[in-house]
């Protein structure tokens, strides 16, 4: 991974789906989310991964069936 890489926490994700933080942490245990493990054991997200699923019209479409149905 690029160190340069801008990470996120499960707060922030949870902010921008609209979401609960431990949603997320159920969708990263459940594989419906990437997510890296810090070495502490948390998780984080790589924000371009994030905004790829909310931008990609196509993606969009998929998270939301996927996730919310």
């Amino acid at each position: 991974m690029d160190s340069n890489k801008r990470l996120l926490r499960p707060g922030e994700v949870a902010e921008l789906f609209k979401v609960n933080p431990k949603t997320v942490k159920r969708w990263v245990q459940s594989d419906k989310l990437k997510a890296i493990t810090t070495p502490g054991g948390h998780s984080r997200f790589e924000y371009d991964y994030i905004m790829d699923m909310i931008k990609d019209s196509t993606k969009s479409i998929f998270v939301f069936l996927f996730l919310f149905l």
